[in-house]
């Protein structure tokens, strides 16, 4: 949590263009850290930053504009926001742009093969949330070959940061035979001299 003096030297910071401070300025208004909560002023701090650039703000923008946090709920501008961050590899954006065009939210395109690619994007970075959605969509065969071997292998790298939804999907796997678990053994082989 930021302190007073802390703010002060933040929105110093922000107001001479600072991109990261601008941000910081924007988060701590929009979760009422340090400060008064105000989703309103955190969107004109997000927004400075965004327009510079800073795939965070961008993401936070575009997640504020999906939820009406601090703005109108405004599909198409959380899509601009989100594609915007995702082209700079922001594995947040990635991921909601994914779910936006792997369901059509909103009235946006459904395109369930830019939603696939956008999951792996994220994915490969470890957002543990893409590797759930990767294992279902190779689990279930959707916009991709159905394929067991795949579908665990996502399924496990989220399951390993603690995804409760990857964890039980690979357990039901192992129940109805479709998968077999793992040697997890931690055996240490080194000859120690």
């Amino acid at each position: 949590m930021e302190s007073e003096l802390d703010i002060k030297e933040i929105k110093e910071r922000a107001k001479e263009g600072d991109d990261n401070a601008q941000l910081r300025m924007g988060l701590c208004y929009m979760n009422g850290e340090g400060i008064k909560r105000n989703p309103q002023t955190a969107m004109v701090w997000l927004r400075k930053a965004a327009n510079q650039g800073n795939a965070r703000a961008q993401y936070y923008l575009g997640y504020n504009y999906t939820y009406g946090i601090g703005a109108t709920k405004n599909i198409k501008s959380a899509e601009k926001w989100y594609i915007k961050a995702a082209e700079q590899g922001n594995a947040n954006a990635q991921r909601n742009l994914g779910t936006f065009y792997f369901s059509g939210w909103g009235g946006l395109l459904y395109d369930i093969n830019l939603a696939i690619e956008l999951y792996t994007k994220a994915a490969e970075q470890g957002d543990a949330e893409s590797q759930s959605y990767l294992g279902c969509c190779y689990e279930d065969g959707i916009g991709v070959q159905q394929d067991y071997g795949k579908a665990v292998e996502w399924y496990q790298k989220a399951a390993a940061q603690g995804n409760v939804f990857s964890q039980t999907k690979l357990d039901n796997l192992y129940k109805n035979g479709y998968a077999a678990p793992s040697n997890t053994s931690t055996q240490n082989d080194t000859v120690l001299e």
